[in-house]
């Protein structure tokens, strides 16, 4: 029933550790991520590319960076951690942020068939 190996008392400390290095990977992935991003934005502005192409990318990447950084914000603190209060507050700011972008996404689009 009970582990009585040597390690035994290791292994919470080991899932304790993986479940963090898992933590600190997806923030580096977003971080790069968000990083990638803003090359693409300041690399898009030099090309000879079509003003509107130029401006629904850009509202495409902003759109996909504001919902890196409502993932990045849930990675930093998660919700269950915060009081029922804070949560609620959060959770609303979070709803409002990503579907902000998504309206976004859908206006680039839009933009690109030449429907705005």
């Amino acid at each position: 029933m009970f582990d009585t190996s040597p390690h035994a008392d290791e292994m919470p400390a080991m899932a304790v550790q993986a479940a963090a290095t898992q933590r600190e990977l997806a923030q580096a992935c977003l971080d790069n991520a968000l990083a990638l991003i803003e090359s693409v934005l300041d690399g898009r502005e030099e090309e000879d590319a079509a003003a509107g192409e130029r401006a629904a990318l850009r509202v495409c990447v902003t759109s996909a960076h504001v919902l890196l950084g409502a993932a990045q914000q849930l990675m930093a603190e998660p919700l269950h951690l915060l009081s029922p209060k804070e949560r609620g507050q959060r959770l609303m700011e979070l709803v409002d942020e990503t579907k902000t972008a998504g309206r976004a996404a859908y206006r680039a689009a839009l933009m690109l068939t030449g429907h705005e």
